[in-house]
């Protein structure tokens, strides 16, 4: 039997007070998969968690509505929102789904700590900005606690290993969270454009511009080499030029010295 340490997390249950300190404990129970051993397990507090059956399948919520049924202000459990990207190819729904509900099957009952639900960033761009997600940052995890207004956003490779360890830092306390200045709310109409890029296609781009923009200074390089190079030449030529003059000048004056020399030899003669 594997002994662990799971520390009470004020920010995400609340003070200590009976009805946090009963939801925590049945959320930690449920957890442990000791429900199993039990003919009767305890039923939780109202409104403590939102269903008592273990949660199969991710939630994606799609309106208002669903966002307030599956993670209502006065949820003392903690939501889980996985955000997918809809104009994307890789990362849509179907991607999110799939990954997701691996997650969910494999934390078996230790799901009953959480709500799982995933939402589209890039419909949702103000609800995803409470949390400090873009639709550049997809595929990512949030999980928030709506009794206190509390948040801890993902951060890592977006694998189902990380995350499953995200989830269990959050239940034992190891993951800190932040406070938000209000509840996010879950817009009723779809805020992206067909002019907005997901975060595919801006990486996609962003490569593009990178590789335009090396190309650029190669090629600004190789002409301030080449008029370098030219500059060089005209140089040396000049140089080369100057020189000849020069050995030419001296040539000739060594020649009319000479010349003046046989002239002086010839009239000593007569």
């Amino acid at each position: 039997m594997e002994i662990s340490m799971a520390l009470y997390d004020s920010n995400i249950f609340g003070p200590m007070k009976y009805h946090s300190i009963q939801n925590f404990v049945l959320q930690i129970y449920a957890r442990s998969g000791l429900q199993s051993d039990v003919s009767e397990p305890a039923k939780p507090v109202q409104d403590s968690v939102q269903s008592s059956e273990v949660q199969k399948e991710v939630i994606v919520i799609n309106s208002p509505d669903d966002w307030e049924n599956e993670c209502a202000k006065s949820y003392r459990g903690i939501c889980v929102l996985a955000f997918f990207d809809s104009s994307s190819t890789t990362y849509d729904v179907n991607y999110m789904r799939t990954v997701m509900n691996s997650i969910i099957s494999k934390l078996g009952k230790s799901v009953a700590a959480f709500r799982m639900l995933a939402a589209d960033a890039y419909c949702q761009v103000s609800f995803t900005d409470m949390f400090g997600i873009s639709v550049t940052s997809v595929p990512t995890v949030t999980i928030y606690s709506p009794l206190k207004g509390r948040y801890a956003s993902f951060r890592g490779a977006f694998k189902e290993e990380t995350v499953q360890e995200f989830l269990d830092g959050v239940l034992n306390g190891r993951i800190s969270t932040g406070p938000l200045s209000q509840r996010p709310v879950f817009s009723s109409s779809c805020e992206g454009t067909d002019s907005g890029m997901s975060a595919e296609q801006s990486g996609d781009d962003a490569d593009s511009n990178e590789l335009l923009e090396e190309i650029k200074r190669e090629e600004a390089a190789r002409k301030l080499q080449l008029k370098k190079e030219l500059e060089e030449e005209k140089k040396r030529i000049a140089e080369e030029k100057k020189k000849m003059e020069e050995e030419k000048a001296n040539s000739q004056k060594k020649k009319k010295k000479k010349n003046k020399k046989k002239k002086a030899s010839s009239n000593d003669e007569l």
